[in-house]
């Protein structure tokens, strides 16, 4: 999943975001394995290639913590994974439990999200999962060098989580144990929006203050956080979809921080100390969001597994978010 910004938690480089935007309007392929015994072939098509293997593999290196969540949610443990931006052991809170007692090898990616390509050999993978991995398109090529490589269904960043178990759990020959992690979870979601009927519909605008002046904000609901809050009934606001930018999120100056306004208005503060000078400028507090209680800030803790919005994040950012999102839009 990508940070808004390399130093914070949304941002990647320009050239790595280029590459998923262009893939963004990509027709989705479908995956799908041949069912059989343990020792069925497995072929997963996606947007880059096809894995193909002559049985479930044994050695899994996951490159984002989309991949590591859904190789973990069917029973899986990676040799290694990419290390979790938003913890200083590369391993997300959600994921501590189920990684308690393995030996992974935790590979850290250089400033500009790129994967070292040595570590990934040295930990001799038969099968590479980097659906999340926003480099991937610059580097599946090397990488399929290395192990078949499963890429995004159709962009880094972009495909649902459901279309991303859907094709992780082909790859790993565990499709059956990837739809029951799809049902129970669609169930959970399904019933939370039931419960709320006050999301729906209702507008909302997402940003990131990680540098003075200026907040990143979402414009495009071809994102996986995105996904969540649609998934809750709610719609990006018109003002944050018609936002210039040449990333998936648009700068927006204090000045003119009336484009954030909406029913539901979420900052996030990767710099703690921004969040003063965002909430004492003047026309900050005159948003309606503001002034009607619509307004959500979001520390490090909250926005990790939202913006993950991962199989085994979400359950984490509804218990988190939603309590929240009631008082907002009750």
């Amino acid at each position: 999943m990508a940070p808004f910004r390399p130093s914070t938690p949304l941002r990647r480089s320009t050239a790595a975001v280029l590459c998923a935007g262009a893939l963004l309007t990509a027709a989705a392929c479908g995956g799908g394995a041949a069912e059989g015994g343990a020792d069925a072939a497995i072929s997963v098509q996606h947007s880059l290639g096809t894995v193909r293997l002559d049985a479930p593999p044994k050695r899994v290196v996951s490159l984002s913590v989309i991949d590591t969540d859904l190789a973990l949610s069917v029973g899986v443990t990676p040799v290694a994974v990419e290390a979790f931006w938003g913890a200083s052991s590369g391993i997300a809170p959600w994921q501590e439990d189920a990684l308690a007692d393995s030996d992974v090898t935790v590979i850290k990616p250089d400033g500009d999200g790129a994967i070292p390509i040595e570590q990934v050999a040295n930990a001799r993978p038969d099968l590479i999962l980097a659906g999340g991995l926003h480099t991937v398109a610059d580097q599946y090529d090397r990488l399929a060098e290395i192990a078949p490589t499963l890429g995004p269904v159709t962009a880094a960043n972009a495909d649902t989580w459901q279309q991303s178990a859907k094709s992780a759990g082909a790859a790993l020959g565990r499709s059956d144990e990837a739809a029951e992690v799809v049902a129970d979870l669609e169930e959970r979601i399904n019933g939370t929006a039931a419960e709320h009927p006050e999301f729906k519909g209702k507008e909302y605008s997402f940003s990131q203050a990680g540098r003075p002046g200026v907040l990143d904000t979402m414009r495009t609901e071809d994102d996986v956080t995105a996904h969540f809050f649609a998934d809750l009934g709610l719609r990006m606001s018109d003002t944050a979809l018609g936002l210039e930018g040449e990333e998936f999120v648009a700068d927006v100056s204090y000045e003119a921080v009336e484009a954030i306004d909406a029913d539901l208005v979420l900052v996030h503060y990767s710099v703690p100390k921004l969040r003063k000078g965002l909430e004492d400028g003047p026309v900050f507090k005159r948003l309606t969001a503001v002034e009607d209680g619509g307004y959500v800030a979001l520390s490090n803790d909250d926005f990790a597994p939202v913006r993950s919005s991962t199989v085994l994040s979400i359950p984490e950012a509804l218990d988190l978010l939603v309590p929240r999102l009631e008082k907002a839009l009750g």
